[in-house]
């Protein structure tokens, strides 16, 4: 097997380099080794490192799962051309047509453009366009079947002029739809948008430039005192039922003063029942409806109603939101508590920095009663608290008039409603504003209807123009989340939420191995019995122990952490006699604190002790006695239990179906050998390298795989041996079969039933030596090799050898 390492060089470089080579020498198995491996090491992959393993894999016949990584590749860089490409020619007959429209708007080889085209074509699509800018040149390129010339329209502040282009029947794409033919064309310095039509149909829209229309501005001076007056502006185009629901929570908390606005924009949307929703709510007196002619999008809607709005401040309010009661008067209330304050957000399900409970991970909206439940403890718990945050989030924007006149209308230059907030907020800093949270308040937002799957397509192209105006953002942003302001409120919420919520089973473990172990059981839990368990990991500082209290499915709470000095777990026992619990299960029981065990004991709740191991020390010996059940997950944890001589120790059900296909046929000789580590401890990591050396001393032509992560994959580098890096047990017998194992070797030091790698291997159908703790009390698969335990390397090379070699050992 080829060593990956070079001097000089970061090592994930190296990976790249050395597959990119075996593909081109023709050996994708070794590319597929190198791309793997890539795939898993920090720093994280990008796109090209998904477009190499797939192309590995698809080499040696694994089509399928090179497309799972093209999928991959495409939630990093949705427009690669790359990613496109191979996806237009490996997917079916959706993801051909998906990649077909990227590679319209990106590809410039008129080859690939014409198979692109013509996939299109098949399902019904009769005219395409594109158009790039550089600097001032605008060039592109049309295809469509109508007779009739194409359109190309460039706008500024005061006029459009257009230009008609009839076809070129030379032109490469000509063959396809009949018509075809490629502009060049010059901009103004006041140009923002350029439109390519057909028949009134616009094929491609793009903005110019960062060119935007500012309101009125004047000299900065300390803002007037706030008089209640604010506009709400919402802008709606679809989602009738998420439409509804918005404008029910808005009108029914518009507050007694009365003194605020409404501005609806209907963007011109397609839907007659949105239609006649906003002509019946333009009826009341606070409420104005604006209707475009066209569909502008989210900015130029936005700035259409903003150019109506002459005094007050502004909210923009998404048309996917349910607002709580007296909002409005509360963000005001923030963003006029200091004089630079900017911009407001509240709290959210999907509010980017603001989300609940997890940041920049979206979870469900809820009911308006869920959102009002808790925005009602939001505003108890986080009263009064403000956080600053690098920028503002459009779904709920509150802006004061002083940064509205500063900064001006939201930019042109965000394709149809992402970011356009981003860059608002941060010109509003330019002006010596700042961008807050407010985590008192709490609006619900389902987020992503407008655009679907064509969400991330629009981020990524955003974001590079954010980039290039704001070079500094995107490390700032990472230093923001590294911080976390806002855990303190988080944290808050979810104490409070902690008396409400379904949580009836904690589980215990210590950090690592064990926590795997666990988290697979609060998965079981939840599919089995549809619990939502707790799980409360146990980490080891350096002179005192943290322990985290955390939902095992995601769900609240994730922002509980306790610091326990000299064990003393107080804090934590306040906190968990506040949880409704019917039952505590314990893991890896000898290594949990004593202080924290006993303090368990104190919450006068039934618990039991989940066996990872067989060990029985004297300190813990009475935790066990006074378990109601010892749960095992193994016919070796059964075995290991009875010397506990506990009177009830009840088998849990197999989280990974054991599979009925047969056995590989054993081989002569095996030539690839796959080692698995469990605890990714020092003492495993010594074993497995002595165990390379000797097997390789014994049977010098084997390749040695290490299927999983270690404490330190780089000393197995040097041994020879390959390290695939983090793996999960579902995806492990994949891993098996694309890496062409032959043989697997558990390297476990010491017991730990029940870990999810271990039961996916032994549910595998490669035969699979292990260590047997239960002494031969359990019966093995034929083509196993149950090895005594624990063992020095030398003696479990010597049982291992025969085996290899294909002959059966007693």
């Amino acid at each position: 097997m080829r060593r990956v390492e070079c001097a000089g060089e970061p090592h994930h470089q190296c990976l790249e380099m050395h597959c990119a080579e075996a593909l081109q020498r023709g050996d994708p198995d070794a590319a597929y080794r190198l791309a793997d491996r890539r795939c898993r090491i920090r720093p994280l992959p990008d796109a090209h490192c998904f477009v190499l393993r797939a192309e590995a894999l698809y080499r040696i016949g694994e089509r399928a799962a090179a497309i799972e990584d093209l999928e991959a590749a495409l939630e990093i860089a949705p427009e690669d051309l790359a990613v496109n490409r191979r996806m237009l020619n490996w997917g079916n007959a959706i993801q051909r047509r998906s990649a077909a429209r990227a590679l319209i708007s990106c590809e410039h080889d008129f080859r690939i453009l014409r198979r692109a085209v013509g996939c299109l074509h098949k399902s019904g699509a009769i005219a395409f366009a594109n158009v790039t800018i550089r600097n001032d040149l605008i060039e592109g390129w049309a295809a469509w079947q109508a007779r009739q010339p194409i359109c190309v329209a460039i706008a500024d502040e005061s006029s459009c002029r257009e230009q008609y282009f009839e076809g070129d029947r030379w032109h490469p794409l000509a063959t396809e739809l009949g018509n075809a033919v490629s502009f060049r064309l010059s901009a103004s310095a006041t140009a923002y948008l350029i439109s390519v039509a057909t028949k009134g149909n616009i094929l491609c829209e793009l903005p110019l430039g960062n060119q935007y229309r500012p309101l009125p501005s004047t000299p900065r001076r300390a803002p007037s005192r706030y008089d209640g007056t604010v506009t709400i502006i919402v802008p709606v185009y679809g989602d009738l039922s998420a439409t509804r629901a918005c404008l029910e929570s808005l009108f029914a908390q518009r507050g007694a003063s009365g003194r605020h606005q409404v501005i609806l924009v209907n963007d011109a949307s397609p839907d007659p029942g949105i239609v006649q929703l906003l002509g019946q709510s333009a009826k009341s007196k606070q409420v104005r409806l604006l209707t475009n002619p066209r569909n502008l999008g989210f900015v130029g809607a936005v700035n259409r109603a903003l150019q109506e709005v002459s005094a007050g401040d502004v909210i923009l309010l998404n048309a996917d939101t349910i607002v709580p009661e007296n909002f409005v008067e509360r963000l005001a209330l923030v963003a006029h508590a200091s004089a630079d304050i900017g911009t407001v957000t509240p709290l959210s399900n999907n509010g980017e920095f603001t989300s609940f409970p997890v940041p920049n991970q979206a979870s469900d909206a809820g009911n308006a009663e869920e959102v009002s439940m808790l925005d009602r403890i939001a505003a108890r718990v986080n009263a009064g608290k403000i956080v600053d945050i690098p920028n503002g989030i459009g779904f709920c924007l509150y802006i004061t008039r002083a940064c509205l006149d500063a900064v001006g209308l939201l930019s042109r230059n965000y394709s149809r409603g992402y970011l356009e907030d981003v860059d608002f907020c941060l010109r509003a800093r330019l002006h010596g504003f700042r961008n807050v949270c407010a985590p008192s308040v709490y609006v619900g937002h389902a987020g992503s209807r407008s655009f679907g799957r064509q969400k991330r397509v629009l981020v990524v192209r955003n974001l590079r123009v954010i980039e290039a105006k704001f070079p500094t953002y995107r490390s700032e942003c990472a230093d923001f989340v590294l911080a976390d302001p806002l855990k303190a409120s988080r944290r808050a919420l979810e104490l409070s939420l902690l008396s409400s919520f379904p949580h009836r089973v904690l589980l215990v473990t210590p950090a690592g191995s064990a926590a795997e172990v666990a988290h697979e059981r609060a998965r079981q839990f939840l599919s089995e019995e549809g619990l939502a368990a707790l799980i409360l990991e146990i980490r080891h500082q350096p002179g005192h122990l943290t322990a985290l209290l955390h939902d095992g499915n995601g769900g609240v709470p994730q922002s509980l952490e306790f610091s326990l000095p000299a064990g003393n777990p107080a804090d934590l026992l306040e906190v968990l006699r506040m949880i409704p619990l019917k039952r505590i299960e314990i893991f890896d029981h000898e290594v949990i604190p004593r202080s924290i065990s006993d303090a368990l004991r104190q919450l006068g709740v039934a618990f039991d002790v989940c066996l990872l191991s067989n060990s029985n020390p004297i300190g813990h010996r009475d935790l066990i006695a006074q378990a109601e059940r010892i749960l095992v997950s193994d016919a070796q944890a059964e075995a290991a239990a009875a010397s506990f001589k506990h009177t009830c120790i009840t088998r849990l059900a197999e989280t990974v179906p054991r599979l009925i296909s047969p056995l590989f046929p054993a081989k002569s000789v095996v030539t690839r050998l796959g080692l698995l580590p469990t605890r990714r401890c020092m003492q495993e990591l010594h074993f497995m390298r002595e165990l390379i050396v000797l097997l390789r001393r014994a049977q010098p032509g084997i390749e040695i795989v290490v299927a999983g992560q270690t404490s330190d994959d780089a000393a197995f580098n040097r041994t020879g041996a390959f390290v695939t890096g983090l793996i999960e047990a579902d995806e492990l017998n994949a891993i098996f079969r694309r890496y062409r194992l032959d043989r697997i070797v558990c390297c476990a030091t010491r017991p730990l039933f029940g870990h999810p790698l271990v039961a996916a291997a032994m549910a595998g159908s490669i035969p699979v030596a292990f260590p047997d703790w239960s002494r031969g009390a359990c019966r093995t698969r034929d083509g196993d090799l149950a090895l005594d335990a624990p063992m020095p390397a030398a003696h479990v090379v010597a049982q291992l050898v025969p085996w290899l070699a294909g002959v059966s050992t007693p």
